[in-house]
């Protein structure tokens, strides 16, 4: 995943170089990530509880979500991972101890399993961390959520969209085929 990148412009001091008695500022700029993920205040106490591998882990995976929250756990990431930590002079995990991390995670309901989607891939609970606009978070959310009743979500939605059509004379699209196809034959 590339990251969007911004030059932040400063002023600067360099207090080693003296002109004439006076210190002479610079204009400086450095790159900085212009991305970013939120972590929900609601968060802290469930992070504390976790292992360290698994602390590590869940900040990491929040830096590879896609804009859905969605992450998998195969090799892809698990090198990754590895990768980082080994960047940072730490010791990379087995893959063993990487399934546990997902497990715990799992656990904790920090990552969740959603319906419909291949053995392997999770979504990083929208409730704790997300990188979007909180309308965006909100509407991941319920899709979560009505994912785990879609059947009587979609019949309550229905009744509700015919009663309406029905205080607007408005014709149920099931009975206006059916009748279109009758007045055809």
């Amino acid at each position: 995943m590339k990251r969007k990148k911004k030059q932040v412009k400063y002023l600067y001091f360099d207090y080693k170089n003296k002109q004439d008695g006076i210190y002479k500022p610079q204009w400086l700029t450095k790159t900085v990530e212009a991305g970013y993920s939120k972590r929900y205040m609601n968060t802290i106490l469930l992070l504390l509880k976790l292992s360290k591998p698994s602390m590590i882990l869940i900040h990491f995976l929040v830096e590879q979500m896609d804009e859905r929250n969605y992450v998998a756990n195969h090799g892809f990431i698990k090198d990754k991972f590895n990768e980082l930590l080994s960047s940072l002079d730490q010791k990379p995990y087995a893959d063993n101890t990487i399934n546990k991390c997902f497990s715990e995670l799992t656990k904790n309901n920090i990552l969740l399993k959603p319906l419909k989607k291949p053995r392997g891939v999770y979504q990083v609970n929208p409730e704790y961390f997300f990188n979007g606009t909180e309308e965006e978070r909100v509407k991941c959310i319920r899709a979560y959520l009505e994912d785990r009743n879609r059947y009587q979500v979609d019949k309550h939605r229905r009744e509700e969209y015919l009663k309406e059509a029905k205080t607007t004379n408005l014709q149920d699209p099931d009975q206006e085929s059916s009748s279109i196809e009758h007045s055809s034959s």
